[in-house]
């Protein structure tokens, strides 16, 4: 069987404001049925998610991943943003160019750790703005949060020091059971292993907000994680899947850890996701 054909597209997008963001779009050969913009995570890049790109795109989706501020290729101080709000206009930006090219097709979101917890809060903010979201492993809570010590100075520090960057105590083995992938994030360029202490902070309001905000979701949610993920709480997703209403879809794995789509069974768990964004979309899976 002959592989589905495909085109793949870098970019630059500029604000009006001169801030630019670095862009890659993988595109289906035939009329596009949709389009899926990529929400990653924090010290990644959408060139990591070539082959979730990959396969919406032979599914006959666009899949665009700009990097966001402050990562991979796009300007702003490594591992810094200054609000949530600052963010959640950034992804308005993206979708709003994204529709220039693209009217009369929906758009769903696919995101990532971070970037799952920056795309649960635009969904209950502007759910008008897509049709439903993917959120995998999603940072609402930290499996293993900073003590409460820490956390109390460095709540005082922010207010001083707001971009303060502190390193990432992340380890690429937490990502995945894949070596060369581990491998390939160690020497990866544009990992920076940063965070600010105003981002910190962000992500941690913003992800008990969601959390207690989940029964008001108005839009298709599809909510991956796994039990053994030893980055992001797989409990505090469970509660938000509880919280929520029945828009809420919650599939959880036993033995993965952090990125669903650089484990073993990542062909049917991308597939799964695809049947169900098809289904959301069109009723078919």
């Amino acid at each position: 069987m002959n592989e589905p054909r495909m085109k793949y597209n870098e970019f630059y997008l500029t604000k009006t404001d001169g801030f630019c963001f670095f862009v890659r779009q993988w595109l289906p050969d035939t009329a596009p049925k949709g389009l899926i913009l990529l929400v990653h995570g924090l010290s990644d890049h959408g060139g990591r998610f070539a082959f979730v790109a990959e396969a919406f795109a032979g599914e006959g989706y666009i899949f665009t991943a700009p990097d966001l501020r402050g990562n991979g290729k796009s300007d702003g101080k490594r591992g810094h943003f200054a609000s949530l709000g600052q963010v959640m206009e950034d992804i308005r930006y993206f979708l709003q160019e994204c529709r220039k090219a693209h009217l009369d097709i929906p758009v769903m979101l696919y995101s990532q750790s971070m970037g799952g917890n920056l795309a649960i809060n635009f969904s209950l903010q502007f759910p008008g703005e897509i049709h439903g979201l993917v959120a995998s492993s999603p940072w609402l809570r930290l499996t293993k949060p900073p003590s409460a010590i820490v956390e109390s100075i460095a709540s005082k520090m922010v207010k001083i020091f707001p971009s303060l960057l502190i390193p990432v105590s992340l380890k690429a083995r937490e990502l995945c059971h894949d070596k060369v992938i581990c491998t390939a994030y160690d020497h990866d360029p544009l990992i920076h292993w940063k965070i600010s202490l105003s981002t910190f902070f962000v992500i941690l309001k913003s992800g008990e907000w969601a959390i207690a905000h989940a029964s008001e979701l108005k839009i298709p949610l599809l909510l991956m994680h796994s039990k053994a993920d030893p980055i992001t709480s797989f409990a505090a997703s469970l509660q938000f899947y509880q919280n929520a209403n029945d828009l809420c879809t919650f599939v959880e794995f036993k033995d993965l850890y952090h990125e669903l789509h650089n484990e073993a069974p990542k062909a049917g768990i991308v597939g799964n996701a695809i049947k169900w964004i098809n289904k959301q979309l069109f009723d078919e899976g």
